[in-house]
């Protein structure tokens, strides 16, 4: 399996034709053969807006060891599962648990006392942890702690990122503000999109997406990945439509995140960044999300960490982290 089936896994993360569970089989299957080290893969929706009650839905397992999934389960409510682990592991949308608890991978009671056993000694995640707390994760069973492969990293970000995208999609359809033909000539725009600078953003979005879907998924598969954003001006994701006559247009579909409260003083924009700041992107990924220059996000961030009165991105992740396991929510102080 090459690269180019991360571009079909793209397309499987916007089709909406099948129950949420038939959606997250179709994915494992797709991404198995890139990501099964020999002991299988597993996934499920989740709901961690409070980590200390972390509630999972349709677990699917394929070609993992007998007796993984009630191993899983236990390790979640171990007595020994460390919060601050928690909060890190759900604030890094790709990684493994090696690289997450380092040093302390041979003291950690949960893996060690439940997954060894069953030859498992570490885990990817594809963590696709929505700003609402919401989302679904695709994992793979590790026999040996395996360090991260920077670019195989920043490709497997860029699926979590529209694992995250499609998902919103799944749970709240937003309304089409724009129909395009697959040449990216807009046929029809409402509301912001029919702004000259949205509308040429849009055009241009639903050609890198045609392109990515093409001949460019063989030839370049990396530039098909990189050209396909998840979202347009972090506000629109551009999504296949057929029409009554069965000819194929693409539709901006409204798919801003449901962004968590407590955050004042900042803009929407602001709001919006600083949440996946705490989820733990980085300001590279946040421009794929969202679909915005590197640049844009970078000052949007030094601006987040000044009206919050906050020095690093890690202190933004704190808290985020702080609310989501149920602490009182600490507050911005307000914008100057």
């Amino acid at each position: 399996m090459g690269t180019e089936e991360f571009v079909g896994a793209v397309e499987l993360a916007y089709s909406k034709e099948q129950s949420d569970a038939t959606w997250l089989r179709r994915l494992i299957e797709q991404l198995s053969p890139e990501l099964d080290a020999g002991l299988g893969v597993f996934g499920w929706f989740y709901d961690a807006s409070n980590l200390s009650e972390i509630k999972i839905m349709y677990p699917t397992l394929l070609g993992t060891p007998s007796g993984a999934l009630e191993a899983l389960h236990a390790s979640l409510t171990h007595e020994s599962r460390d919060p601050e682990f928690l909060a890190q592991h759900y604030a890094t949308p790709v990684g493994t648990i090696s690289d997450q608890l380092r040093d302390n991978l041979s003291s950690y009671r949960p893996l060690n006392e439940l997954l060894v056993p069953l030859g498992i000694r570490d885990i990817l995640t594809l963590n696709a942890f929505d700003v609402d707390g919401k989302g679904v994760a695709i994992n793979a069973f590790l026999p040996t702690p395996t360090a991260s492969i920077p670019e195989r990293q920043q490709q497997l970000e860029q699926v979590t990122a529209h694992l995250i995208s499609g998902g919103r999609l799944r749970r709240v359809a937003g309304a089409v503000e724009a129909i395009l033909d697959v040449n990216g000539g807009v046929q029809h725009a409402d509301g912001t999109a029919a702004e000259p600078a949205s509308r040429e953003a849009l055009s241009f979005a639903a050609r890198a997406v045609e392109a990515a879907r093409g001949k460019l998924r063989e030839s370049d598969p990396i530039l098909a990945l990189e050209a396909w954003r998840a979202m347009v001006d972090g506000r629109w994701s551009v999504v296949d439509f057929l029409d009554s006559d069965g000819k194929r247009f693409l539709i901006a579909r409204v798919n801003e995140p449901v962004l968590p409260s407590g955050a004042r003083g900042l803009s929407t924009r602001e709001h919006q960044i600083a949440a996946l700041v705490g989820r733990g992107h980085s300001n590279k990924l946040i421009a794929y999300d969202l679909g915005l220059g590197e640049g844009t996000v970078a000052g949007y961030v030094s601006r987040v960490l000044q009206k919050l009165g906050l020095a690093t991105r890690a202190e933004v992740i704190q808290l985020f982290a702080a609310r989501e396991v149920g602490h009182a929510a600490q507050e911005a102080p307000p914008s100057n």
